[in-house]
């Protein structure tokens, strides 16, 4: 029989630029499966209970739970739950520091902040932005836009527009619920030319497209990202 996972020795993260929330939970649970010696095949507690024991969002455990599956430390039964994988020396670890895994889910974590106190929300303009209304596969009439900037550290910036279906009053909560319930993105990167307005020389356009788990489109993002800040190309949470 399985040892019960020690879940009082997790304690709420700390919100810091430079160590994302999701990278401090991935860290407190490795750490209590080595310094505890907790046994393989030992059940982790819930998302639902990890959401309040690190006083964080689901995504955020979400992002946390998939880094540490990626590195071996975890592994997961579907509709059972996660559960630790093994011994540490079979892990694979991951280089986090301007890696592709920490840069997109760090991007997730930034963009729902700020969401919450949008610079501006408004209806698209069909000729400048039809394609977002094409992406979601739907009338630009129905598309809202939300403007945000985000920040990971002082000189590296995001200037954000995200695309959603849904009225002006509700688009904030419809952007939030897309970002974090999305189960896969598709992005593109390229660089910023002469017909890219409110961009600078040496900037990225970052383009993505969030789906559902019917693989539908839910959310389109475009943002011009400063040249130094990480951008993960293609990424399947």
């Amino acid at each position: 029989m399985t040892s019960e996972f020690p879940a009082s020795a997790l304690t709420p993260v700390t919100r810091t630029a430079l160590r994302p929330a999701y990278v401090q939970i991935a860290s407190q649970i490795r750490r209590v499966v080595d310094e505890q010696e907790v046994e393989p095949g030992t059940q982790v507690p819930t998302e639902s209970e990890l959401v309040e024991r690190f006083g964080v969002s689901r995504m955020t455990v979400r992002e946390g739970l998939r880094l540490l599956r990626t590195e071996g430390v975890l592994r997961a039964e579907h509709g059972v739950g996660v559960f630790v994988a093994g011994e540490s020396g079979m892990r694979m670890p991951v280089q986090l520091a301007g890696s592709l895994p920490s840069s997109e889910p760090a991007w997730r974590e930034a963009v729902v902040r700020a969401i919450g106190s949008p610079d501006r929300i408004g209806r698209v303009g069909e000729m400048e932005e039809g394609w977002a209304s094409t992406a979601l596969g739907v009338l630009p009439s129905e598309v809202v836009k939300i403007h945000v900037t985000v920040s990971d550290q002082p000189g590296r910036y995001d200037n954000v527009r995200l695309y959603v279906v849904s009225t002006p009053e509700e688009a904030a909560n419809v952007a939030i619920a897309a970002v974090e319930n999305a189960v896969a993105w598709r992005v593109s990167v390229r660089g910023s030319g002469p017909g890219d307005l409110e961009r600078s020389a040496g900037d990225l356009i970052v383009t993505r497209t969030a789906f559902d788990s019917a693989r539908d489109a839910v959310l389109v993002a475009q943002s011009s990202r400063s040249y130094n800040w990480t951008v993960t190309v293609t990424e399947t949470v």
